[in-house]
């Protein structure tokens, strides 16, 4: 009697290691992010660049991509506590997120800068006078972490941070510089701020994998070798730039 063809197909993967599913299409990945426009933003095309290129590095892998925008803090949350197999998000390494994430290799290189409004006293040599703003809940640089700011305060998003400092409530803000000029010019100000000058900080942004998924290191797995065989080809999509 011939062994029957699905019979067949299924012992042939598990001889050489593979999931039963992995002839076929694989389970649906949420990607859970923040807005973060023009990087991250459901109302642009792909849902923004970042969106786009993690798409495509998972759709090379065998996987199709679902994209999900929420508060930041909750996309922390529930990704820490997730179980299911599918969940991932992006996000920076931060002290403490290695106890509920495993990290790809890094996909993007961001510059992050300090902010005070334009023609504003504040220097790198005169900190201890005033204060900063930063978004609740994100990785922030070590070497920031070392300044003398008289003053810091959180807030739970950019746009916050943005209206209080051209308030004047608060001095300077911590911002990626490929975001905070569309944030100026969504609030018709796109001069009214500028960077200070000998203060920017280099971050890399990852792919993070809850520690609760069962399957974690073979998603990762997967997409290092997708993710490596898109650069090695020259057809991953460029990243923004600031």
């Amino acid at each position: 009697m011939l062994m029957p063809w699905r019979c067949l197909i299924l012992l042939l993967l598990l001889a050489v290691g593979l999931p039963a599913g992995a002839a076929q299409e694989r389970a649906e990945i949420l990607l859970t992010v923040t807005e973060y426009p023009p990087l991250l933003d459901p109302k642009l095309p792909g849902q923004g660049p970042w969106a786009e290129l993690v798409r495509t590095v998972f759709v090379e892998a065998g996987y199709p991509l679902r994209v999900e925008f929420r508060p930041w803090t909750r996309v922390l949350g529930e990704a820490a506590a997730a179980r299911e197999a599918e969940r991932v998000v992006l996000l920076r390494p931060a002290p403490g997120r290695e106890l509920h994430f495993r990290f790809s290799e890094p996909l993007l290189d961001v510059e992050v800068v300090l902010l005070k409004r334009r023609g504003h006293a504040l220097s790198a040599a005169t900190l201890r006078q005033y204060s900063v703003g930063y978004v609740e809940n994100s990785a922030l640089p070590e070497a920031f972490l070392r300044l003398p700011f008289a003053r810091r305060e959180t807030a739970l998003t950019y746009e916050l941070n943005v209206r209080k400092l051209l308030a004047g409530r608060i001095d300077s803000m911590l911002i990626d510089r490929a975001i905070y000029r569309w944030y100026l010019s969504q609030l018709d100000a796109p001069d009214a701020v500028e960077p200070v000058d000998g203060l920017l900080f280099r971050q890399s942004v990852h792919l993070g994998v809850p520690l609760n998924n069962p399957h974690g290191e073979r998603l990762l797995r997967d997409f290092h070798s997708a993710l490596r065989r898109l650069r090695g080809q020259g057809r991953l999509p460029p990243a923004p730039r600031p």
